[in-house]
């Protein structure tokens, strides 16, 4: 298969036609129903496809295709502005290259017969495993994170061992979430909203395990002001309580890919737990602020929603 049948299958969707603004990550996410784009990605062994995905968001960097680099370049103004990012340019032009190579997760995770397939398509290297051993059976356990790569790395690995429940945006049809895909059966979704807040309490109340991303806005949920790269954004108060409440740890962790190397590399990292003082104190909402910049910051072009960032800090205002 030549790389113009993939650039082509997704470059020539009237999604990405006209001259106007494109949110590319949400694109990505429709793109997944696409049947000649599926079929296109699933002929081919990951790598290549990996490969070819990356020659198009080279395009979308250095054509500017629906005006995403522009996009990005808006959101990061202000973080160059400061010198968080020495370099956003290059941050930008690999986060478009990453980026693309998403929507093959996405696709392959949709089905469960490719799951098992396509991670045996990959190097997985899970670094610090043993935190979740040690907290297990003990005390309730969130495991949070941000949107990087898919969750379907993770949680085909933790499912082997433990129940997992996942916190996620009400649906009005579940399985239509590219980011979840088939693994909405194998889990415990948790919805994030005035009852869900009751199923999570009673769930690290007994000791479970539940994953969440922090970096995405849940309107349904009531808002506490925390920080992401120095200006306010919104965090769930009804989690923080039900942490504080349940004394629960929390355990950072990410998804990131070694695209260079063949087998791609996928690194699962869980970060030492995090937990309540003895003396019972605590600033649950400057530690959870802190854990989710760093995350990005980990590995800035692996994250899925830069070209977010702005609305995060101006939502943030507008519910306050």
């Amino acid at each position: 298969m030549q790389t113009s049948s993939i650039k082509d299958a997704i470059l020539n969707r009237s999604s990405f036609s006209g001259a106007n603004s494109i949110d590319i990550p949400t694109v990505l996410c429709n793109l997944v129903k696409d049947k000649e784009v599926s079929a296109c990605l699933a002929d081919n062994p990951a790598f290549n496809s990996y490969k070819e995905l990356m020659e198009v968001g080279e395009l979308i960097y250095s054509d500017n295709i629906g005006l995403y680099r522009n996009e990005l370049v808006s959101n990061m103004k202000y973080l160059e502005e400061v010198n968080l990012f020495p370099d956003p340019d290059l941050v930008i032009k690999n986060h478009c290259k990453w980026l693309l190579t998403t929507l093959l997760d996405m696709v392959q995770f949709r089905h469960e017969a490719n799951v098992l397939p396509y991670i045996a398509q990959h190097t997985i290297k899970v670094i610090n495993g043993e935190v979740i051993d040690n907290y297990y059976g003990k005390k309730g356990i969130v495991l949070l994170g941000v949107y990087q790569n898919h969750i379907g790395f993770v949680l085909e690995e933790l499912l082997k061992k433990y129940p997992i429940s996942i916190i996620r945006k009400p649906l009005s049809d579940h399985m239509d979430s590219p980011l979840l895909g088939n693994f909405f059966n194998r889990v415990n979704p948790i919805d994030a909203n005035a009852t869900g807040g009751k199923k999570l309490f009673y769930h690290l109340k007994n000791k479970g395990i539940v994953g969440l991303y922090n970096d995405f806005i849940y309107p349904d949920s009531r808002p506490a002001r925390g920080f992401l790269f120095g200006k306010n954004v919104n965090i769930s108060e009804t989690l923080l309580k039900i942490i504080e409440m349940t004394d629960a740890v929390i355990i950072p962790f990410s998804v990131v890919k070694n695209l260079s190397v063949n087998p791609v590399e996928v690194e699962i990292r869980y970060f030492d737990a995090v937990q309540k003082e003895q003396d019972g104190s605590s600033n649950l909402l400057f530690i959870v602020s802190l854990i989710t910049e760093f995350l990005i910051r980990y590995q800035p072009e692996q994250w899925r929603l830069w070209n977010s960032l702005i609305h995060r800090w101006h939502y943030c205002q507008y519910k306050s």
